[in-house]
């Protein structure tokens, strides 16, 4: 896989700054560079990213940095998080390979977590769509997400390599049901799911969690991939999480 898409159209009003999300400072480092530091581990070569239209000083930092990353901008503002996915989507899928990493632009975690979700969703062979998962939670809506786990059994598997079919998911919801898995904002997406695009268009959505649960709720084969503690930054405390899990891990 070469190309990727990261989804950055939101300004982060919820951090109450005056910075678009993807300049937000944490570690003394942009929101955007952890995430094309995570593309470079995982060996992408190019990069589609959306802002939104008040938010051009991002492709201006992005410039500054002298990365190799070809970058491929779309400037427009978008009512939704589900919109911003499928635009994202719609433009990757010209490149013609069979699905792409798209990624939020607000998660924190290490670098080798890119790579390492990449490896581990090769093994599902008939997947539209997999998930990156974490256990941690520090979220006040998280999307939590219950596995297939080993036939019989409903347990879980050290390893996606030991039994792929294991992580299958049969289940997303924000309430309902406790799980240890929530999702983590890294998606590997195929292009068949944008068949469904103007039916969901017509559904006024206004959540790319809903697309996702119309997806699984009509038969879109999902799986998901665990991956380490990855924080979510929405609020200005969550800057102080994921400084701590810097400093803790020291991963960059």
């Amino acid at each position: 896989m070469k190309n990727a898409g990261i989804i950055a159209a939101g300004w982060g009003e919820r951090l109450g700054q005056k910075v678009p999300k993807a300049l937000t400072r944490v570690g003394g480092k942009a929101l955007i560079d952890y995430t094309l530091d995570g593309f470079e581990a995982a060996g992408i070569q190019r990069v589609t990213c959306i802002v939104n239209e008040a938010a051009r000083a991002v492709p201006e930092h992005v410039a500054r940095s002298g990365r190799k990353l070809a970058m491929d901008w779309i400037i427009q503002t978008t009512p939704s998080s589900m919109h911003s996915f499928l635009i994202v989507l719609e433009r990757l899928a010209r490149q013609g390979e069979s699905s792409y990493l798209m990624t939020t632009v607000d998660s924190v975690c290490p670098p080798s977590a890119y790579r390492d979700f990449l490896a581990e969703s090769d093994l599902f062979e008939n997947a539209d769509v997999s998930l990156g998962l974490t256990t941690f939670v520090d979220d006040e809506k998280p999307l939590r997400v219950a596995m297939r786990g080993e036939e019989g059994t409903g347990i879980m598997p050290a390893h996606v390599k030991v039994n792929p079919a294991a992580f299958e998911i049969i289940a997303m919801t924000s309430k309902g049901f406790i799980s240890e898995f929530v999702t983590a904002g890294f998606y590997r997406a195929s292009p068949r799911i944008l068949k469904e695009k103007e039916k969901v268009l017509a559904g006024k959505f206004t959540a790319l969690r809903q697309y996702l649960g119309y997806l699984l709720k009509y038969g879109y084969r999902f799986y998901g991939v665990p991956l380490p503690a990855v924080v979510d930054v929405d609020r200005p405390q969550d800057i102080r999480v994921a400084e701590r899990f810097l400093e803790k891990t020291k991963c960059f």
